[in-house]
């Protein structure tokens, strides 16, 4: 059984995909460095110059603070999803849904009106706020984001609130396989040709 269970599994094609007519631009781990989110918006605006009548979406996928010295400029500044009201949401949701994404989605949206975004932006199917534990743990977070991260929560807080709030169940079983799985077998869900030591590709 557990053989099976942590066996190699065989590569599988993607099948999800942006649809056609769609540019996304997906921003992460900004971690409070203002000077370098403006300078990446500056690159999408040079990017999304050639895009003709291709629609345009810009997904920021979280780790706004931390490590830099910009947090409230940071903070400040994607407060300007305000002024959103032409953002396709139909398509938003469609690709949340499509690749295991929706809760987090609604999440995040939550999480944004809690922080004083005006009614009326995020339409309402999107902002179902999370019940029970999950609620409990949503109410937790926003008084963290409120109170700018007073402390380094434990790991087992982190994973809870993973579980509970940032991803579909189908996708936190998965990731718990895998930790499993790379706890007796280290570096087995590495890219082949990366090393396990190192994180780098191997060189000839």
């Amino acid at each position: 059984m557990f053989a099976k269970f942590f066996a190699r599994r065989p590569r599988v094609p993607i099948r999800h995909c942006v649809p056609a007519g769609i540019r996304v631009y997906a921003i992460g781990d900004i971690h409070s460095r203002a000077d370098l989110l403006r300078e990446l918006h500056d690159m999408i605006r040079d990017d999304a110059g050639d895009a003709g009548d291709r629609q345009l979406i810009a997904i920021y996928l979280g780790d706004y603070v931390d490590r830099g010295n910009a947090t409230r400029e940071v903070i400040d500044g994607l407060v300007l999803l305000q002024g959103t009201e032409a953002l396709d949401w139909d398509v938003i949701t469609a690709l949340a849904r499509d690749g295991d994404y929706l809760k987090p989605l609604r999440v995040f949206c939550c999480l944004l009106q809690s922080l004083g975004l005006r009614d009326g932006v995020i339409p309402p199917g999107l902002l179902r706020r999370p019940g029970g534990f999950a609620g409990a743990e949503f109410r937790r977070a926003v008084a963290e984001f409120q109170s700018m991260f007073p402390y380094v929560p434990p790991l087992l807080a982190v994973l809870r609130r993973e579980w509970l709030l940032c991803t579909e169940p189908r996708v936190g079983a998965h990731d718990f396989a895998l930790r499993l799985r790379g706890i007796f077998s280290p570096g087995s869900g590495l890219p082949a040709g990366i090393s396990p030591e190192t994180g780098l590709p191997h060189v000839p």
